[in-house]
């Protein structure tokens, strides 16, 4: 070959190669991403050996670096380091955390994304704990008596209470049978903090048998609960019992008052599971 033929074959590969080089610098910058965001993760390291000293004499110039003299220890990563909770100032009154005016300490996140950001709270500035302070001087805010006050007025609420009556003895009803009635749902409420409705309820009648009435619960002097109870009879004798009646939390709820008919229907309707009771000898 020839030097004008060798000449001439390095100027064609060269260009072949450029095409290429160049198709795949574009192909390159079409699935780059546009916005790139640098780290701010900080890692905090040490080195596994000392570095030597310098020479006396010689303390000017710049040592002469081995391998060793790179390698590092990781002693602390910044991304997972555990953050420290925050306080903020609360500006009404949260369900198991705390009341309005107060100062609480959170998590940073959920702090900012449940609070913060919701209007529920504000981030603990002496400004802003000076303005709580005044304003929980001036007025007085409604606030519950403690932080699972509210909780305990929902339960109470969505709670159906089983009244269990005598069927063969007469009967007034009164807030002690209301209180046995709680107790064997586990629910421990004093006899003074209950109170019955208006018309008395006497019996036995069969009339009200499975039928709703409602008693008002008061929780820390403060907070009232309305609980509605179903009337149940009982015999000790098998054969006067009442009829058996699968799943009766299922039937329509029929107030034994019909002024009551429409609190009823307002309370939270308790969720059961049906049971099957054709295995079940009655």
């Amino acid at each position: 070959m020839n030097s004008v033929s060798r000449n001439l074959f390095k100027l064609n590969f060269l260009a072949v190669c450029g095409n290429q080089s160049s198709v795949l610098c574009n192909n390159y910058e079409r699935f780059t991403p546009k916005t790139i965001i640098p780290s701010r993760n900080t890692f905090i390291l040490k080195r596994k050996y000392p570095m030597r000293l310098r020479s006396k004499g010689l303390e000017d110039s710049r040592p002469r670096l081995k391998g060793k003299d790179y390698c590092y220890e990781l002693v602390e990563n910044t991304e997972t380091r555990k953050q420290e909770p925050i306080p903020i100032i609360l500006k009404q009154y949260v369900e198991g955390l705390g009341l309005s005016g107060e100062c609480v300490s959170v998590r940073k996140y959920e702090a900012y994304r449940k609070y913060i950001i919701t209007g529920l709270a504000d981030f603990a500035t002496p400004e802003q704990v000076e303005e709580a302070r005044k304003k929980k001087e001036s007025q007085e805010s409604r606030n519950y008596s403690t932080l699972t006050a509210l909780s305990t007025v929902r339960y109470l609420q969505s709670h159906l209470l089983a009244v269990v009556m005598n069927k063969d003895v007469e009967w007034t009803l009164e807030p002690w049978h209301i209180r046995v009635a709680f107790r064997k749902a586990g629910i421990h409420v004093p006899t003074n903090a209950i109170q019955l409705p208006e018309k008395p309820i006497k019996g036995p009648n069969l009339d009200w048998e499975l039928k709703y009435f409602c008693v008002t619960v008061t929780i820390n002097n403060k907070e009232k609960a309305t609980v509605r109870c179903r009337l149940h009879h009982w015999s000790t004798n098998i054969a006067d019992r009442v009829p058996f009646v699968e799943n009766p939390w299922a039937l329509p709820q029929e107030a034994i008052f019909p002024e009551d008919q429409e609190l009823i229907s307002r309370l939270p309707i308790p969720k059961f599971k049906r049971i099957n009771t054709s295995n079940i000898n009655v």
